[in-house]
């Protein structure tokens, strides 16, 4: 009963704390709406109806933040000790197999989090180059959850990219996903948001029906968006009309925003990329162009 009491507690200082940061709070509600994509293919397979396992996800999701909010909260008094001013938790939840019964015991709740110092964020303006995948090669399954999955599902598509560059001498930031028809989706482990001649930011729809990943960084990047007040279109950017770019920025809310100087491409199944877009001169240089200026207003957000 003591432990209960504790964890009431400890419950309301969590809430307390998150709410005093919006960034921490963007990133538990993120892990609230990922939690409940899980949680969906279960529930309709038990059927609409099965309350008791609707019940347990609900409990699940409450532990899932509980002990993410405790691992944040150690890790962030251990990076004030260590003046590490980034960290990054990692949320492991098994997915059970079997429902919960009026006679039976509960499903697990066991949540593993693991807490590290986050990677350096990408340098800015960097000299960062993206692959373009294949067309079709998105949009995810599960977008909206980073499932384990995701980690087997991306295999070929890494292996393709790492391929790509061996061709051409270099590294790639990350490799984008596309429509049927060329459209530009997502990166494997980033938004991507496209600045077109026409000076609107094309970014894939992260809307609650999204057909990519609700990422935080891209998250604050369309308020950044609003707060220096630049357009942004839900219509992907196509490959086809990569001459009319003028930027691409990807965000990721480990590395930040990367801004990409060089796209290259997979086309016709051919192992080595093609070249189909740079950087106009002074894009990220110059700090009063569309891109420098989202990129600061987001680090200000941030």
């Amino acid at each position: 009963d003591d432990d209960d009491d504790d964890d009431d507690d400890d419950d309301d200082d969590d809430k307390k704390d998150i709410q005093c940061d919006d960034v921490p709070l963007r990133h538990m509600q993120r892990l609230r709406r990922g939690h409940a994509a899980l949680s969906r293919q279960p529930l309709r397979d038990a059927g609409d109806d099965d309350s008791l396992l609707a019940k347990h996800y609900a409990v699940a999701t409450e532990a899932t933040l509980r002990a993410t909010r405790r691992a944040v909260k150690e890790v962030a008094s251990s990076a004030q000790k260590n003046d590490v001013a980034r960290v990054m938790v990692t949320v492991l939840w098994p997915m059970p197999t079997q429902p919960e019964t009026e006679g039976g015991g509960a499903l697990p709740t066991e949540v593993i989090c693991h807490a590290c110092s986050a990677p350096p964020e990408a340098p800015w303006p960097g000299t960062a180059t993206a692959l373009c995948l294949p067309p079709s090669s998105g949009p995810r399954s599960a977008p909206l959850v980073k499932d384990s999955a995701w980690a087997h599902i991306r295999v070929p598509w890494e292996h393709a990219r790492d391929v790509a560059a061996t061709h051409i001498g270099t590294t790639f930031a990350d490799a984008l996903l596309l429509q049927e028809h060329g459209g530009v989706l997502e990166g494997l482990v980033s938004n991507a948001w496209i600045l077109c001649d026409d000076m609107c930011w094309h970014a894939a729809d992260v809307s609650s029906d999204a057909c990519v990943l609700q990422g935080t960084a891209a998250a604050l990047l369309s308020e950044a968006a609003k707060k220096v007040g630049m357009d942004v279109v839900s219509t992907p950017a196509a490959l086809r009309d990569a001459s009319k770019w003028r930027a691409i920025l990807l965000a990721n809310a480990v590395r930040g925003i990367t801004a990409i100087h060089t796209i290259y491409a997979l086309v016709d199944g051919d192992e080595k990329p093609a070249l189909v877009w740079r950087a106009p001169s002074g894009t990220y240089d110059d700090v009063t162009s569309p891109a420098s200026l989202l990129r600061s207003a987001w680090v200000e957000l941030s």
